[in-house]
């Protein structure tokens, strides 16, 4: 059907890396099984394949009436967004961003219970523009044009709120399954005042840098090597991803520079998959066994994911659009910062769980992924952490708005840095 077709690539939560779960916000009433917390969402997902298919109908309904009428003008409106594959070796686009900057502070709210209201009120919207369909066929030509062009605007906003549904969905099945499997982390019932910037300074204050990450003292700066295995064989998007990190990744404070070094080991997928046939492009992976293939002491830059995030030592890409700094938050996962945005939950017995979200309240790249900047105290932190005892001038953990202004002016304009070449090594 379409609009299961269409659920394929709906908007998913693009930041699923490392996650920080509290201990400080809440404290669930009893613990569900994993499948307890699974049959819920059963609940839910069967409410929307119901809606799903009652829209579909409609949607062929009006499709009807549009051609009988001959209002091809409209029909072309109604046209559905082309689907986007998503699957092995499938390479999401690099786009343009705009510069960095400070983003507010948003708290929002998910759970299967709002999500079920959500589907309440748009079964209910589906249900109007029923009936207001059912009456078209009675009125005269000139009186129906403006009615369709009414019911034609509804059904677009049907299908948004569709794809609204549907990214709920997501977020739930997979954030409902990753609270169940850490209630032993749980702690005191919600208190909304309590989500303030101390939590999220805790949450960007941890740092667990692997130890393949290494840091070199070159001509006077800070270098920090990030050696990633591929399988991906086209250079270009390789060259593009290491171009856009490196360029993010970079600070000069007073005679100092730190920045990222990007290195690909490049690993053919038919090598990949010596004891095996490598899978054809587009083929839904198993991602746990894929990325057991490749070797250790590296981090890894594959495909195959529904969306964009981290898992371990992995960068796994989806096929939506990325911006090079959402590549570069992504990249901060691999060298161990947490997200600086933090994810509560409180238990709500068989309904699942309230999850609640904050973002954003800073230009910290770990806390806006689309908007943030590199921060001196990222690399303070990371020096630091490599080198027990560098020989390293003081930087403030705070820097002052002054600073902070400076520091997003100059990563502006580092990314228009001359290009660099993908180094490319054999494995």
């Amino acid at each position: 059907m379409l609009h299961l077709k269409l659920f394929g690539w709906m908007v998913g939560i693009a930041l699923l890396g490392s996650v920080w779960i509290s201990s400080n916000l809440f404290k669930p009433s009893f613990r569900l099984s994993a499948a307890e917390v699974q049959a819920r969402g059963e609940q839910t997902q069967e409410r929307f394949e119901i809606y799903l298919e009652r829209l579909d109908r409609y949607y062929g309904s009006l499709r009807s009436a549009l051609e009988t009428d001959g209002q091809t003008d409209l029909l072309r409106r109604l046209e559905p967004p082309q689907e986007i594959p998503f699957g092995y070796q499938i390479l999401p686009n690099i786009v343009a961003e705009k510069a960095p900057h400070e983003s507010g502070a948003r708290m929002v709210g998910y759970s299967w219970t709002w999500t079920d209201k959500l589907i309440g009120a748009a079964t209910q919207a589906l249900a109007q523009a029923e009936m207001a369909l059912g009456r078209i066929a009675a009125a005269d030509r000139t009186t129906r044009q403006p009615r369709y062009e009414e019911l034609a605007v509804r059904y677009l906003e049907l299908r948004s709120s569709m794809r609204n549904i549907g990214a709920h969905v997501q977020y739930n099945r997979f954030w409902q399954t990753a609270f169940a499997a850490n209630l032993e982390r749980s702690g005191p019932e919600i208190s909304a005042p309590a989500f303030g910037r101390r939590e999220m300074t805790a949450a960007a204050a941890l740092l667990d840098t692997p130890e393949f990450i290494r840091l070199e003292r070159v001509e006077g700066h800070w270098l920090i090597d990030v050696s990633l295995y591929t399988d991906i064989e086209d250079r270009d998007f390789l060259r593009s991803v290491k171009e856009n990190v490196e360029a993010v990744w970079r600070l000069r404070s007073v005679d100092d520079e730190f920045r990222v070094r990007v290195n690909f080991i490049m690993i053919a997928p038919a090598r990949l998959y010596v004891q095996s046939h490598p899978p054809p492009t587009g083929a839904d992976l198993v991602l746990e066994h894929h990325l057991s293939l490749f070797p250790p002491r590296a981090a890894i830059l594959t495909t195959g994911a529904r969306t964009t995030h981290v898992w371990g030592r992995a960068i796994l890409l989806g096929p939506e659009d990325i911006s090079g700094r959402v590549l570069a938050h992504e990249m901060g996962h691999i060298l161990g910062f947490s997200d600086s945005y933090v994810r509560r939950y409180k238990d709500l017995g068989a309904d699942g769980y309230q999850i609640v979200e904050l973002t954003g309240g800073s230009n910290d790249i770990m806390a806006s992924p689309a908007s943030g900047a590199v921060l001196a105290s990222h690399f303070y932190k990371l020096v630091h952490r490599l080198k027990p005892k560098p020989i390293l001038r003081s930087l403030q953990h705070e820097m002052s708005s002054t600073d902070r202004r400076a520091t997003i002016a100059g990563l502006a304009r580092s990314v228009e840095l001359p290009r660099t070449s993908v180094r490319v090594a054999s494995a």
